[in-house]
Formats: C-alpha cells, structure tokens, sequence
C-alpha cells in the first residue's frame, strides 16, 4: 500500500484544480471517445528543475523524481478526471526534461485504432 504524503496531496489538489480549469477539452475528448473502437495512447513530458535533475557533480540524480512514480501519480488524476479507466491506454510514451524554468507537465492524449490483429478477432 502506497501512503501518500502531504506534499503529494497537495499537488493532486492543485493538478485537479488545473484540470477543471480545461474541462472543454475533457468534453472534446470524451464527443470522440468510443471504447469499442479506440483505445488511447499518452506522451508526457516532465520538465524538472536543473537543479533537482541533476547532481552538482553533473550526473543524473538518483534522489531526484522517479519517471515510474510521475507516471502514475500524473495517470491517477488525469484519467479519474476524464472518468476513464487508465486500462485503455495502450501506447505510452514519458519523458524527463530539465529546465531552467519552474517545474511543468505537458500531457498528450490522442485516440487510436487497436492494433489490427487484435480488432475483436480471436487469435
């Protein structure tokens, strides 16, 4: 069992409060989406602080955020706001950036076909 810690409740508060702030685009999403026939693929880029990315000697940090970690906490909530299962994605595709600039989070979400060998035949 994962206990979360304040600080992460407090990003998921604010990641909510975001969302709801483009819920046009949730609604966009959801006019196109049908199950039956589309299944969905993310890319997420997370821009981290050089500072935080990075050890003072110039290595990667091993202290730092961890992609698998981001990847889920940042699914959670985008896919509870989207009311959708997140065993519907089927491609996924994450990224660590370092920046200069405040930490940020860009999410890519796009309908695609299933694969064809899998289109509702029995193999």
């Amino acid at each position: 069992m994962r206990i979360k810690t304040e600080k992460t409740s407090l990003w998921e508060r604010e990641f909510q409060e975001y969302l709801g702030m483009i819920s046009n685009y949730r609604d966009d999403f959801l006019k196109e989406y049908d199950p039956k026939r589309k299944a969905i693929q993310i890319d997420i880029f997370f821009y981290l602080n050089k500072s935080v990315y990075f050890t003072k000697s110039g290595t990667i940090s091993k202290t730092g955020k961890d992609l698998d970690n981001l990847i889920k906490v940042g699914n959670d909530q985008v896919f509870k706001w989207l009311g959708i299962d997140d065993s519907q994605v089927i491609k996924l595709s994450a990224e660590k950036i370092p920046t200069v600039n405040e930490p940020s989070i860009f999410y890519q979400i796009s309908l695609i076909g299933y694969p064809a060998t899998f289109s509702g035949q029995v193999l």
